[in-house]
């Protein structure tokens, strides 16, 4: 599906899930391959982090949101809003991704931590292994990893919006609607969409393509093909 490159919903609503797993996994203290290769892409560390007395990092693409309480009893945190560049046709990939980073003050994250505990996520199971929970081919995908210097856990939610009344799911958009606001998505989201570099990029599964003059196509065209001379 396509989505016109200022409809923010459509392009975060239609992120597709396929190839990522959605039954229980055997062990949630060990990050699935596809998110530690997410975390590669984006420069993210590893979780456990040393010195970090708790560390969370809740994530959907486009978007991750992660923050941290030092030893001392700091807070701090980041909001990362990324993509990847999509080649149109046949053209090889770039790899190239994009990403803006909002630093989130003491304030924001030591809130976030709050909804963390009033919504008991480090309670909840991972979705699959939720009566009731059910998986669909399509959708979004929530992460949420926990990490503190002796334990990690993470666990994945597939489309918590389309679970009826289920507490579990409610509980997971609970946290999603206070991170939003937390993290002044509605205001960052479309700023990043205007910003991004490339005629073409993807979100989980989902390619949107600026309508470009046929100037303008060929110098994004050129671009590209610099840029994959310069990495060979």
């Amino acid at each position: 599906m396509k989505c016109p490159a200022l409809l923010l919903w459509c392009w975060l609503l239609t992120s597709a899930v396929l190839g990522k797993p959605f039954s229980p996994p055997d062990d949630t203290t060990r990050t699935p391959d596809w998110l530690r290769e997410q975390h590669r892409a984006l420069s993210l560390p590893a979780l456990p982090v040393a010195g970090h007395r708790a560390h969370f990092r809740f994530s959907m693409e486009p978007y991750v949101v992660e923050g941290w309480r030092a030893n001392h009893g700091g807070f701090a945190g980041q909001f990362v809003l990324w993509t990847k560049e999509a080649s149109p046709g046949k053209e090889a990939p770039t790899h190239r991704v994009h990403l803006v980073v909002y630093p989130l003050d003491s304030a924001t994250v030591r809130g976030l931590f709050g909804a963390l505990q009033t919504q008991r996520l480090r309670a909840l199971p991972d979705g699959g292994a939720v009566a009731g929970w059910q998986q669909f081919l399509d959708g979004v995908l929530y992460t949420l990893e926990y990490a503190t210097p002796t334990a990690y856990a993470v666990k994945s939610y597939s489309n918590p919006a389309s679970q009826g009344a289920l507490p579990e799911a409610a509980r997971v958009l609970g946290f999603e609607r206070q991170v939003m606001r937390a993290v002044q998505a509605s205001t960052r989201l479309p700023a990043f969409i205007r910003g991004i570099p490339f005629a073409c990029y993807e979100t989980d599964g989902t390619i949107t393509c600026r309508v470009l003059t046929a100037a303008k196509s060929r110098s994004s065209k050129r671009e590209r093909q610099r840029y994959r001379r310069t990495m060979k």
